[in-house]
Parts: structure tokens; sequence; C-alpha cells
């Protein structure tokens, strides 16, 4: 990734957005009761701040068996209040009102200890009655006596705004999604009135408004329709900053090839891709329920010319097939390339590096992972490749950023596609292999800990020392490329160094402000891979390995292989190879590598597939 690229991802992702402060303000209206208050509350669009002056300063701050600062909220929690009483907050803006007790009446007529009967003369009849069983629960159906509990039941109307829980048939808990109506409609020729802007008929067409002016040069005006959180994480100067960033990095822009929209929670991310000089790139545009932006990032670059099958593939003597890699909320979209004939095959699963990456772990112009699924399948080895769950789930795993780690970004989802392949056809259930590339490669031993049936691993670049460390190797060098440091160069260096000294604290608490660390990463993750010396836990590993490493690489260098080396060198089951000229991708070139060279389009090296193969399926006993 680009330093470009990186301070685009950086300055855009959600997470930046997540963690813009509320300001502290109130209004005096603590003598109010709790149907007042919530008439003061727009539910649609109200944020952290109006919660706030409305309600006051609550309890606590929670989710789940956690408790969170208001200066370090994650991407879902509630805010906890007297009376059992709490407003659950995703991405910054209210989904719900939980109420518990008595008190607040709905449309003024039903409440916490309302009968069944009650409610559903208020919110309307069932469409249908399920009884006994949970199942997932649906709109406008009446879930009674569940699990066998008698008068435990569950409904809910969303057009209405509301759902319900019941025990013995009365209301324990009432969840509100949407404002009481009444007294608050106007007319259709107020609305018209009252309303300046011309009328848009969805967010696609203000997507497509926005990317034009942002070509435009129109930064000010493109910044109008961002919601707080963006207004305070990119005012229309940054905005600009990031837009030359693109042209600089992909040329200038050409033309808007298409648009598709697709739903996260309660947002609607719109996808543009647009035509650059160089390259074709797709911008997310998200927008919130009163269509205001809440984020704008690269989702994802490729070169202008298509995929083309490397040289060495004489044939396509594969064919491919689309599956799914785990199940429920992070169930990934993924193929297998299976060889032709009737097996069983060896497989391997390819593990991603660093970032939200596709199946075919695309940088720039190359797609290393499909080289390597072609070429394998070539040489007769099966491969599973599967879009990353930080790419496929972008809002979901960021609203869980402050808890996240490699676990859930990489490890999990690396073994439910191993388990998956022990019940596929055509698969030989002792050869089942796992690639890990770069991140996936430092993992590997993780992998290995959890899975000792798995046959055998291949670390292609993987670091040996801390990521902080890498990290600020690799800015230095890059920095370095043109001859010269300039002084905010150097400035982004000591700020650096000084978040990685922050990681390395003893002090460091999953509470520490994320914005104090490495890329706003939050310390969950750091603490996690904390005294993790990936070298050191491979030698507790009795898989084969092979552990591969490119010359010209500088985001993982020789360092790394040589701390490999140096601690399993004398393990048996351990082999080692250096390649000259192949950069962190594995494609050849000549000189000094840099970041420019992946926008390059190149294959992996003929050699590494062959060795691959070759290492696969020999004997070993």
């Amino acid at each position: 990734m680009s330093r470009e690229t990186l301070v685009l991802f950086f300055i855009f992702s959600i997470t930046s957005i997540l963690s813009a402060q509320a300001k502290d303000t109130s209004e005096n209206i603590n003598s109010l009761d709790i149907n007042a208050k919530v008439a003061r509350l727009n539910i649609k669009t109200a944020t952290l701040d109006r919660v706030l002056r409305i309600f006051g300063e609550p309890i606590k701050y929670s989710w789940k068996n956690q408790t969170f600062s208001k200066n370090n909220l994650p991407g879902i929690y509630n805010i906890d209040y007297p009376n059992e009483f709490s407003v659950l907050m995703i991405i910054g803006k209210v989904q719900e009102l939980r109420h518990h007790q008595p008190g607040y009446k709905f449309l003024g007529k039903v409440q916490v200890g309302s009968t069944l009967e009650e409610f559903l003369d208020v919110l309307g009849k069932p469409k249908q009655i399920i009884e006994g069983r949970k199942n997932e629960f649906k709109d406008r159906v009446l879930y009674k006596d569940i699990e066998g509990e008698k008068g435990t039941c569950y409904y809910a109307n969303k057009r209405k705004g509301a759902r319900v829980f019941f025990i013995n048939n009365k209301a324990t808990a009432l969840y509100v999604t949407r404002n009481d109506p009444s007294g608050r409609r106007r007319s259709r020729k107020a609305n018209t009135e009252l309303n300046t802007k011309p009328k848009v008929t969805g967010v696609e067409a203000l997507a497509k408004e926005f990317i034009q002016l942002l070509t435009n040069g129109d930064f000010s005006k493109a910044a109008e329709n961002f919601d707080g959180a963006m207004k305070k994480a990119a005012p229309p100067e940054n905005l600009r900053q990031v837009w030359d960033s693109l042209v600089t990095q992909y040329g200038q822009f050409e033309k808007q090839l298409d648009r598709r929209i697709k739903t996260i929670l309660i947002y609607k991310a719109i996808i543009v891709t647009c035509q650059f000089e160089k390259a074709i790139v797709d911008l997310q545009v998200t927008y919130n329920t009163s269509k205001e932006i809440s984020g704008f990032h690269i989702l994802s670059t490729r070169s202008k010319n298509s995929y083309q099958v490397p040289d060495y593939i004489k044939s396509k003597s594969f064919s491919e097939q689309e599956i799914k890699v785990g199940s429920g909320q992070w169930s990934l979209p993924g193929t297998l390339t299976l060889p032709r004939g009737q097996g069983p095959f060896p497989v391997v699963v390819l593990v991603h590096g660093s970032g939200p990456h596709d199946q075919d772990e695309t940088v720039g112009a190359n797609k290393p992972f499909r080289d390597l699924a072609y070429g394998l399948a070539d040489k007769g080895v099966a491969v599973l490749r599967y879009e990353k769950r930080t790419k496929a789930f972008p809002l979901q795993t960021t609203a869980l950023a402050n808890t996240l780690t490699v676990k859930e970004e990489t490890i999990d989802d690396s073994l439910a596609a191993v388990a998956l392949l022990r019940n596929t056809d055509k698969i030989d259930l002792g050869k089942i292999f796992v690639i890990g590339h770069s991140l996936g490669g430092y993992v590997i031993p993780k992998i290995g800990k959890l899975d000792s049936k798995i046959a055998g691993f291949i670390i292609m670049a993987g670091s040996a020392r801390p990521l902080e460390d890498v990290a600020l190797e690799q800015l230095n060098y890059i920095f370095s490329i043109d001859g010269v440091i300039t002084n905010d160069e150097k400035a982004n260096l000591e700020k650096l160094k000084d978040q990685i000294a922050k990681v390395k604290d003893p002090k460091l608490s999953p509470t520490s402000p994320a914005i104090e660390l490495p890329f706003g990463i939050p310390a969950a993750y750091w603490l996690d891979l904390r005294g993790y010396q990936p070298a050191e836990m491979a030698k507790e590993l009795s898989h084969r390995m092979l552990i591969i490493q490119g010359s010209r690489d500088y985001q993982v260098t020789n360092v790394d292989f040589q701390i490999w080396k140096a601690t399993l060198s004398s393990q048996k089951n351990v082999e080692f190879k250096m390649y000259e000229n192949l950069n962190h991708l594995f494609i050849e070139g000549e000189g000094k590598s840099t970041p420019a060279e992946y926008e390059v389009p190149g294959h992996i090296s003929k050699e590494v597939i062959e060795d691959i193969a070759r290492w696969i399926k020999k004997p070993y006993q």
C-alpha cells in the first residue's frame, strides 16, 4: 500500500469517524419526565451530543460486560441512565431507546408492565404466530412460549417503531426505534415550502453529485452534506488534500463508470467506480438515514488493464466454484480452484496480509492470490481463497474496533476455511496446507497452535518482529527513497516513534485512546500481540513449514528472514528459501523497490509457484 493510500485509509476509515469527540453541552430540562424528554429527541437523526443535552450525563457507557469512558467509546454501546433506561448507539447515532421499567408510554397508551393483548391493540395484530421456538425474530411475527417457557413472548412492528419482550405475558422490555408521530406530521405543502434544497431521488444520485463536486474542485460544496463527525474529521481543505493525492497517485480523473448500492446496518453505502488515468478506483460514500455522508474512503483499486493469466500457465487445467467460508454474521465469499480430474487433491488456504483485502489480495495492479490459485491448480494443487472479514464487513468490524484482534481479523476465518475443506469433495484430507502472506505469515504460528491436524504451512514474507517496529522501518524507507527526508517527514517519524513508545509502555490498557497509538489502531489490537514472537512459537509446532522471502522486499526484509532461520534452522520440519530480485508480492524487478511498482502489472514468479507445488506434493515422514 502506498503512503498516499495509507493516509487516505486512516483519514476516512469509519474508525476516525467513531473517534470524533462529542461536545459536552447541556439543557436545563432535568425537570421533564421521560415522556417529555423522549418527545424532544429525533431518534432518526440524534447523535451522542443530542442525547446528552436531553437526558444529561449517564451512569455509564457500556456494552455487554464492559464499561467505557466517554473519550474511548466503541462502535456499539449503551448509554445507561437510572430506572433501567438506556440508549443504544451504533456508529455514533441512536439506534433505539430501551425501557425496562414503567414510565414511558408508547403512543401514550402502553408501557413496560402492560399486557401482551394491550400491546397488540396498539401495534396491530400479528401476521403469524410461532409457538415454542425462537428462530430469527421477524417483523410482525408473534413468538409465543419461546423455548417452552410459558408466557415468554416477543413481538415487533418495525413500521410503528417498537419491539417488546414479555414474561408471563407482561412487557418487561420496550425498545423504541422511531418517534411518536402524533403532533409531528406536516402537510406535504408545508414540507415543500420549507425545503429549500432541490429534491433528490436517492443516495445514489447524491453520491454521483458528490464525486462530481470533487472532480470540479468544489470541496466546500462537497463537504456541506457531511454529518457532524465527518465535518470534524474532514473539513474542505483536508478533502482537497485527499483528492489531490488520489490524482497524484492514479493520474487525472476521467469519468464515473458505475454505481452500486449496499446496505450496512442502518447505512447505505454507494460504491462509485471511477476511471482515472492510471487505474480504476472504487470509492465508497456512506450515507446515514438522514442522507448525510458518514464516511468516504477508497474501497479498492485495480489496473485499467484486465487481469492477464500468467504465461507460465499453459492451459486452463482447472475449474472454479464459488463458496462461503464461515457462517452467520461473518460468512465470507470465496472461491475454490480445483484441478481437473477426480482427485483427491492436496489443497492450500490463502491468508491475507494487513488491510481490507479482496480474495485476490489485490494490491495496485496485481493479484498475487489469483496468481497462486491459478498457478498451483495448474500443478495439481487445489486452492481456497476468500474475502477478508474487514473487507466484506467494514462497518461491522469497525464497530468492534476497540476489541478487535488478529484472531477476529484473520485467524478465525482461516480456521473456518480449513474446517470447510475437511467436508469438501475431491480434497485429500491429509494434505490441507495454509499459506500466509505478510501479516498472514506473521500469524501462522498462532494458527498452527490452534489446529494440529493441518498438514503444513508456507510463510511468504512473514514478519518475525513486532508490527510496530516493522511499520516504523517501512515509513522510514519510503521517506528516504528520494534521498531526502523533509522536515515534515521527520515530524511524522517522530510522531510515530512516540506512538510506538505508548504501545510498548507497560501502562498501556484497553482504554488507552486509539488516537495516541500507531495509525489510530485501538489498544486491544496491540495488547493482544504484546510479547508475541512468531519464530519462537513456531519452534513449538510439529507441522511442516516452508519459509520464503524476496530479496527486494522493503516491507518485510532479510532481517526477518534471518530471525526465522536462526530460530528454526535446527528443526527438521522447516525449510527456507530466499529469492533474488523479488519484491513483497514475489514479483520480479530491478533496483530499489518502491510503492510505485505495485501499480505496474506483474505476476508471482514461476519459480515460486513451482517450488511451493513441489514442496506440497513431496512425501514427508
